[in-house]
Protein backbone atom coordinates (compact mmCIF):
# COMPACT_ATOMS: atom_id res chain seq x y z
CA UNK A 1 0.00 0.00 0.00
CA UNK A 2 2.85 2.38 0.88
CA UNK A 3 4.56 1.60 -2.42
CA UNK A 4 1.39 2.47 -4.33
CA UNK A 5 1.17 5.81 -2.51
CA UNK A 6 4.83 6.52 -3.31
CA UNK A 7 4.24 5.72 -6.98
CA UNK A 8 1.17 7.97 -7.04
CA UNK A 9 3.17 10.74 -5.33
CA UNK A 10 6.02 10.41 -7.83
CA UNK A 11 3.57 10.47 -10.73
CA UNK A 12 1.91 13.57 -9.27
CA UNK A 13 5.27 15.33 -8.96
CA UNK A 14 6.21 14.37 -12.53
CA UNK A 15 2.84 15.64 -13.73
CA UNK A 16 3.31 18.95 -11.94
CA UNK A 17 6.81 19.33 -13.41
CA UNK A 18 5.48 18.68 -16.91
CA UNK A 19 2.61 21.13 -16.47
CA UNK A 20 4.96 23.78 -15.05
CA UNK A 21 7.43 23.28 -17.89
CA UNK A 22 4.67 23.62 -20.47
CA UNK A 23 3.36 26.77 -18.78
CA UNK A 24 6.80 28.39 -18.67
CA UNK A 25 7.41 27.45 -22.29
CA UNK A 26 4.08 28.95 -23.37
CA UNK A 27 4.78 32.12 -21.37
CA UNK A 28 8.21 32.52 -22.99
CA UNK A 29 6.73 32.01 -26.45
CA UNK A 30 4.00 34.59 -25.82
CA UNK A 31 6.48 37.01 -24.25
CA UNK A 32 8.76 36.76 -27.28
CA UNK A 33 5.79 37.18 -29.62
CA UNK A 34 4.62 40.26 -27.71
CA UNK A 35 8.12 41.75 -27.76
CA UNK A 36 8.44 41.20 -31.51
CA UNK A 37 5.01 42.77 -32.06
CA UNK A 38 5.99 45.82 -29.99
CA UNK A 39 9.20 46.23 -32.01
CA UNK A 40 7.22 45.90 -35.22
CA UNK A 41 4.77 48.58 -34.10
CA UNK A 42 7.66 50.92 -33.31
CA UNK A 43 9.16 50.37 -36.75
CA UNK A 44 5.77 50.93 -38.39
CA UNK A 45 5.42 54.17 -36.45
CA UNK A 46 8.85 55.35 -37.66
CA UNK A 47 7.97 54.45 -41.24
CA UNK A 48 4.68 56.31 -40.97
CA UNK A 49 6.42 59.43 -39.64
CA UNK A 50 9.05 59.31 -42.38
CA UNK A 51 6.33 58.88 -45.00
CA UNK A 52 4.48 61.94 -43.70
CA UNK A 53 7.70 63.98 -43.66
CA UNK A 54 8.58 62.84 -47.18
CA UNK A 55 5.14 63.75 -48.51
CA UNK A 56 5.33 67.15 -46.82
CA UNK A 57 8.74 67.79 -48.37
CA UNK A 58 7.47 66.70 -51.80
CA UNK A 59 4.46 69.04 -51.53
CA UNK A 60 6.67 71.90 -50.47
CA UNK A 61 9.09 71.23 -53.34
CA UNK A 62 6.18 71.15 -55.80
CA UNK A 63 4.84 74.47 -54.41
CA UNK A 64 8.28 76.05 -54.60
CA UNK A 65 8.71 74.84 -58.19
CA UNK A 66 5.31 76.24 -59.19
CA UNK A 67 6.10 79.59 -57.57
CA UNK A 68 9.47 79.81 -59.30
CA UNK A 69 7.96 79.16 -62.74
CA UNK A 70 5.37 81.95 -62.50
Amino acid sequence: MLELMIVIGVLAVIGMVLISTAAVSAWRREHRRSRLLAERLLVEGHIERLTVQTLQAMRQAARDRLRSTR
